[in-house]
């Protein structure tokens, strides 16, 4: 191996686990909170498979430390939209290929049609819709609407509650990972 290749591989290393580092806390955040959403929906609410529960948690804290209750509100909003279509894209058409097919299309263009301001900053809105009303059309029989509304809240609730009241970020903590990543030092002002 050439000296130079072995640099890289060890900077590459190197990198590789200083971007684990930097959002480590926020993986462990999201890795217990998706544990609890279950917790929440099966044990105590006596959900038999709650999934959107710790699905919702785990994508809003996600591997990030950035944007987390703007991504608990898109990911809730966009979760509810996606099960109530799939729901009734189900109970119309069924489960087959034509069905899937229109689910994606009705809830897409819905999607874009809704996701605007808050909701439309990224495809996060609509992607979230998408994929919830592909979940409930292939995965439940649509009697559960209601139980998977409610899943989708307990898990982007968490997440609220980990990322703006037990686990806040620190401003500047998030500026100097903003810094890092795109490779400057932060620079501070001086006083004049």
């Amino acid at each position: 191996m050439s000296p130079s290749l072995l640099t890289r591989t060890k900077d590459g290393g190197h990198a590789a686990v200083q971007r684990l580092r930097d959002v480590l806390w926020a993986i462990i955040q999201a890795s217990v909170a998706a544990g609890l959403a279950w917790y929440i929906a099966h044990d105590l609410l006596g959900h038999p498979d709650p999934f959107f529960a710790p699905i919702t948690a785990a994508v809003c804290l996600s591997a990030s430390n950035m944007f987390h209750a703007r991504r608990a509100v898109q990911n809730i909003s966009g979760v509810a939209l996606g099960i109530v279509l799939g729901a009734a894209v189900q109970v119309l058409l069924g489960t087959h290929s034509v069905a899937i097919a229109a689910v994606v299309l009705i809830t897409l263009c819905l999607a874009v049609l809704l996701g605007h301001g808050f909701n439309g900053r990224d495809l996060t809105f609509a992607n979230q819709a998408v994929t919830s009303a592909i979940l409930v059309m292939a995965l439940s029989n649509g009697d559960h609407l209601f139980q998977r509304l409610q899943e989708a809240l307990i898990g982007g609730s968490l997440a609220v509650v980990f990322s703006l009241l037990l686990f806040p970020g620190s401003p500047l903590t998030v500026f100097r990972n903003a810094h890092r990543r795109i490779g400057r030092p932060p620079s501070h002002p001086h006083p004049n």
